[in-house]
């Protein structure tokens, strides 16, 4: 038996998606932008300085991206509700 089973539904239901692969595609692609351009950038600087500045580079990139989807999320919940609330009145 499965923890939340309504959440894992939803979680591999969305998983499915084709823009859940373009933006997996999306944030591979940033992070080797970034990758690259730490690494020429910073020619001088040691590896572990190097790493450091990829890692906390890494972590703004995926809270802007938590940040997006967290937007666009609410937004899609809120106008489904707004549909529902629309087509479910049939008096």
């Amino acid at each position: 038996m499965t923890f939340l089973p309504i959440v894992e539904r939803q979680l591999r239901e969305s998983s499915r998606r084709p823009a859940t692969y373009r933006m997996r595609s999306l944030l591979a692609l940033a992070a080797l932008a970034i990758w690259f351009f730490l690494l020429v950038a910073g020619s001088n600087s040691g590896g572990v300085r190097k790493g450091m500045m990829l890692f906390i580079a890494i972590g703004v990139l995926a809270l802007g991206f938590c940040l997006v989807a967290g937007i666009f999320l609410t937004a899609d919940c809120l106008s489904e509700e707004k549909r529902e609330a629309h087509s479910g009145c049939s008096f």
